[in-house]
């Protein structure tokens, strides 16, 4: 499992190790919301041949999405872990949301690059 995380020192993988996987170009990647309780151990846990990234909750979560995304192209499925409710959405420090969806209208536009013609973006949380 490779893990690309601005936070977890021991697991941050090298500009080598980086560009080496974006030549690999996975089909699918997971994305972890730090806010998550525990969120390592669901990290561990998560099949080895996945390529995890994980949101900072002190930083805007739909710009982190975005930067992540940009590293790839033809993702089929891209499963994002989050809190959330009923029509929201919370990654990083911010919410996406009907209230907030036109700010980040640009940054949702540009992930469609990094999935295939058949792509699933799978939410996992509470509520969500």
């Amino acid at each position: 499992m490779i893990f690309s995380d601005i936070t977890l020192t021991d697991k941050r993988i090298s500009d080598n190790d980086h560009a080496c996987h974006n030549q690999l170009q996975p089909n699918e990647i997971v994305i972890i919301d730090q806010g998550i309780k525990d969120y390592p151990i669901l990290r561990d846990n998560l099949r080895s041949d996945l390529i995890v990234h994980i949101l900072n909750s002190k930083h805007d979560g739909v710009v982190q999405l975005t930067n992540i995304l940009r590293q790839y192209t033809n993702l089929n499925a891209v499963h994002i872990f989050a809190h959330g409710r009923e029509g929201y959405l919370s990654l990083g420090d911010s919410i996406l949301s009907n209230e907030t969806i036109a700010q980040y209208q640009n940054a949702l536009f540009s992930w469609q690059a990094a999935f295939s013609g058949s792509a699933d973006i799978l939410v996992y949380g509470c509520e969500v």
